[in-house]
């Protein structure tokens, strides 16, 4: 069955639509709240720290905490994805499932000053209120968006179809998207599911490695080959090394993971 996925601006009533497709196709709707839940019981389990009881800004976070956390999310959501039947309204998700024939892709926006009398008849503040929670909250997705998958936000080549809910209803929209899903219910194929999870599973791999301490997240790099992973990237000693490969072979059971890791200290004495 299909899948889909939603990217929208704050304030437009996507968890409305989402909440109306849910309904009507009987499909499961995964949230950004339940998603940072689980990612922190995965972490648990992977034995990762994570700043996820702090309150402040994901965009605030340091450096290779944030990656490890982010990929750790991105599994999460190709996990749910692998399901099928699944409504993932969550930030980036469109371009975790992009090129797999059975997912929608849509966009959802409105006009600011739309979204802001929105925000206002339904939290009953100002306007004032209405406008600064509005703007706080589309920097903070950007900023992730950017941050996470280094992509312009409002690109429309990374999404299949754009609706604005000021000037359609909440009945068009969903029309159009359950005849669209029912169309692509057909494309799923094993291909399809392989790729979806071997992203999970290189996800899970980079938030494992990047959390080590003495591994340069910057040189990360994760390709996939047939059915298997092959991770690159710059250690600071060979004894890092050695910890990295053994704790991803843990994760990585069955799939053929190819470590070609580098030692910072090694490749400094052939420099001299």
């Amino acid at each position: 069955m299909a899948i889909l996925s939603i990217s929208t601006e704050f304030g437009t009533g996507a968890l409305e639509i989402s909440q109306v497709l849910k309904r009507l196709l009987d499909y499961e709707c995964v949230t950004l709240g339940r998603l940072l839940t689980e990612t922190k019981q995965v972490a648990k389990e992977m034995s990762l720290y994570m700043a996820t009881e702090r309150k402040k800004s994901l965009c605030k976070w340091s450096g290779n905490e944030f990656i490890s956390f982010a990929a750790l999310l991105q599994g999460a959501i190709l996990d749910h994805a692998l399901k099928d039947n699944v409504i993932l309204l969550t930030r980036g998700s469109n371009y975790l499932v992009k090129e797999i024939p059975h997912a929608l892709r849509i966009r959802i926006v409105a006009p600011l000053t739309y979204r802001i009398e929105r925000i206002m008849r339904i939290e009953g503040v100002s306007y004032e209120t209405a406008r600064l929670l509005v703007k706080q909250a589309d920097r903070e997705i950007d900023c992730t968006i950017q941050m996470v998958y280094g992509e312009d936000w409002d690109d429309p080549e990374a999404y299949d179809v754009k609706f604005n809910t000021s000037t359609q209803s909440l009945e068009e929209i969903t029309e159009i998207v359950k005849n669209l899903l029912k169309s692509k219910d057909s494309m799923k194929t094993e291909e399809a599911q392989n790729i979806l999870q071997m992203r999970a599973l290189a996800a899970k791999v980079k938030a494992k490695v990047v959390s080590v301490m003495g591994f340069y997240a910057s040189t990360l790099e994760m390709k996939f080959k047939g059915n298997g992973i092959i991770l690159r990237g710059v250690v600071c000693s060979k004894a890092k090394q050695k910890k990295i490969e053994k704790e991803i072979l843990k994760i990585s059971g069955s799939v053929p993971l190819i470590c070609e890791l580098s030692c910072l200290t090694r490749m400094m004495g052939k420099m001299h």
